[in-house]
């Protein structure tokens, strides 16, 4: 019996930390950690599919490059972080909820992050060349390197973020504390 007991509770030890390695196109569809674990060329679009809720990917510094979406989010509460992109879209958001998009690299993509109808999403410490938010309630934007922002109706607060431009549509609600805009347009694409 004690040797049982032992046996569990090392297998409950080695859970902890692990994370899952991805080194192709995927989707996510459990909870859990995820890692990227290479560079990602491919015309699969989305190439990383996150569906599950309160998983979180690594990219590690690695980057998924293709002519759509590098990584498309439909889930809840998930974090994506530390990856890089190249392509159209190069972290999608459709419908999310409660996700965090964190210290990510995403100048090479045309729209660094495309969200719509997201809520409470959180975007934090990012480098950014086209931040697109469609009727996105309740978004935070917190230190993040903004080259063009476009936000669609909804509301939020962006907080000590360095963004150059921002064209506003549709009368979006936005709280800014301590961030620089360099311009600011009215009006929609």
């Amino acid at each position: 019996m004690r040797k049982i007991i032992v046996f569990l509770s090392l297998l409950s030890l080695i859970g902890v930390g692990y994370a899952i390695p991805i080194s192709g196109c995927t989707t996510i569809s459990q909870p859990g950690n995820y890692e990227l674990t290479q560079n990602i060329v491919t015309t699969q679009s989305p190439c990383i599919t996150i569906t599950a809720n309160q998983a979180s990917l690594d990219c590690q510094a690695h980057k998924v490059t293709t002519t759509g979406i590098s990584i498309g989010i439909s889930g809840q509460q998930n974090t994506v972080k530390k990856c890089m992109t190249k392509g159209n879209i190069g972290i999608g958001l459709m419908n999310a909820k409660n996700n965090t998009i964190m210290d990510n690299a995403l100048q090479e993509s045309t729209y660094s992050i495309y969200s719509i109808k997201g809520e409470n999403n959180t975007y934090f410490a990012n480098a950014l060349k086209h931040f697109r938010l469609l009727q996105e309630k309740n978004f935070s934007s917190i230190q993040n390197l903004i080259d063009y922002a476009y936000l669609d109706a909804g509301n939020g607060v962006s907080q000590y973020d360095l963004i150059t431009k921002v064209k506003l549509c549709h009368n979006p609600l936005v709280y800014v504390q301590g961030s620089i805009i360099q311009s600011v347009e009215i009006g929609c694409d």
